[in-house]
């Protein structure tokens, strides 16, 4: 497994068999943490 960048706080990308995951509990990250994500990803819009 390979821990990517932070998205917010404690909550980085991570990647495991070419799969890119990211877990994600309720009180992390704002209303746009998703699209955020995939922004940091380099496939975001």
């Amino acid at each position: 497994m390979q821990i990517g960048v932070e998205v917010a706080p404690g909550v980085p990308w991570m990647q495991a068999d070419g799969v890119w995951a990211i877990l994600k509990s309720g009180n992390f990250g704002t209303e746009s943490f998703f699209f955020d994500a995939l922004e940091k990803l380099g496939i975001g819009q």
